[in-house]
């Protein structure tokens, strides 16, 4: 599965600690992993999919390893406290 992840302003949402982590928009991020999750703006995402089929968004089989095991970890059923960690470590 695949993503495009459409970036809106969540300014007011900025002193959080884990603001960058889960609302930014850097590279090997919850919200862009290139290969499993791509970011775009509203504009950038309106051009992007005028035309696109499903294989423009093709997953890379070992980026969705690293963004599961990063992220996610239904594998081993600890993703809730792989998100309370970066909450409690102020997103760094």
């Amino acid at each position: 599965m695949s993503s495009l992840s459409v970036r809106i302003s969540q300014e007011h949402l900025k002193g959080y600690p884990t603001y960058a982590e889960f609302y930014g928009a850097q590279p090997d991020t919850l919200q862009n992993f290139p290969g499993v999750v791509w970011s775009a703006t509203p504009a950038e995402a309106i051009a992007r999919l005028d035309g696109a089929t499903l294989g423009d968004f093709r997953v890379d089989a070992e980026r969705r390893r690293a963004y599961v095991a990063r992220f996610v970890g239904f594998d081993d059923t600890r993703s809730s406290d792989r998100a309370l960690d970066v909450i409690e470590r102020g997103g760094r």
